[in-house]
């Protein structure tokens, strides 16, 4: 899963810092990222119990940086649990944890919003008579 995310982490900076537009399921990941990884392997999970490697479709499309909670947001997540009781995360961070209480795992991602300035009219060319200075 640590390669997955480092896979992401290189799509997003070669696509505008932002994460594949279609992001559900696994084929989809093989497909954003088949050109970031050397093995196919990356995409299947070492769970004993099975299951699979699918991202948090909520990100899809989202801009990296936008994402307020890079460390408690999950990037990808397995779909089964494994024998010690815990959930296998990727997050936005890179940070891959299996986490027992899934509580603490953000799916909904909090954006940074940035408020836009208003924009201030410049005048341009020379000045108008009015505002010449005085000689």
């Amino acid at each position: 899963m640590k390669q997955l995310a480092i896979a992401l982490e290189a799509y997003a900076s070669d696509h505008d810092g932002r994460l594949p537009t279609k992001f559900k399921a696994n084929a989809d990941l093989r497909e954003a990222l088949r050109r970031y990884v050397q093995s196919e392997e990356v995409f299947s999970t070492r769970n004993e119990a099975g299951g699979e490697i699918v991202p948090n479709s909520q990100l899809a499309g989202l801009a990296v940086d936008a994402i307020a909670l890079p460390d408690h947001t999950a990037l990808l997540y397995e779909t089964k649990v494994w024998e010690e009781g815990c959930t296998m995360y990727g997050f936005v961070s890179g940070r891959v944890r299996c986490v027992r209480d899934t509580s603490l795992v953000v799916m909904e991602p909090v954006l940074i919003v940035i408020p836009l300035v208003d924009t201030i009219d410049v005048p341009h060319g020379p000045p108008r008579e009015e505002q010449r200075p005085q000689d």
